[in-house]
């Protein structure tokens, strides 16, 4: 990101309530407002649920709608984070996936996010445009951008060791049964 320029903020998903595609247009709107000219790429298919933004979409908003890998890719490269302002997430292999690429995310605060991103996101309030927008300014002017992008691809690898760490476990199960596990047999099992 280079102050002046805009600033690209992209948004994957079905455009529904629990995604709260409005808090992020506030949120670039409140960007807007305070001198940072800003554009929100939302890619997704509209979704059920009334999205009041739809009726009249301001400037700085592009609807993509469905991309395929490649547009995804070639779109995601020419933007500066990832912005999720999603009320609930499952897993958050989005959020995973898009920091493969060295993406930056700018998530809510929660347990799910959290988890994910670790130390690697930048966390935000959703429900306070202003107050997010201001944070997402210092994190862009002072250059916390390109740290964020390492720091994505450190949490991807963070993961990458998890899940293979789970892989040799799971194969030491296949052939040892629960006893790869150590101990009792039993203790693996939670009490109901």
């Amino acid at each position: 990101y280079v102050a002046g320029e805009p600033l690209r903020l992209l948004a994957i998903g079905t455009i529904e309530p629990r995604k709260d595609y409005g808090a992020a247009v506030a949120l670039t709107a409140a960007l807007v407002a305070a001198g940072i000219p800003a554009e929100l790429h939302i890619v997704g298919r509209v979704g059920w649920g009334r999205q009041t933004f739809l009726d009249a979409p301001p400037a700085f908003l592009t609807l993509h709608g469905y991309l395929d890998d490649s547009g995804l890719r070639s779109l995601a490269g020419r933007c500066h984070l990832l912005l999720s302002t999603a009320k609930a997430e499952g897993l958050g292999l989005p959020l995973l996936e898009i920091q493969h690429g060295g993406l930056p995310v700018v998530a809510p605060t929660g347990p799910v996010f959290a988890e994910v991103l670790g130390r690697s996101g930048l966390f935000i309030r959703p429900e306070d445009p202003e107050g997010s927008a201001r944070a997402l300014i210092g994190f862009a002017r002072d250059g916390s951008l390109a740290s964020a992008a390492a720091a994505s691809r450190g949490n991807v690898a963070r993961w990458n060791a998890l899940a293979a760490a789970d892989a040799i476990r799971f194969h030491r199960f296949l052939g040892e049964g629960a006893s790869a596990y150590g101990g009792d047999p039993a203790a693996i099992v939670p009490p109901a």
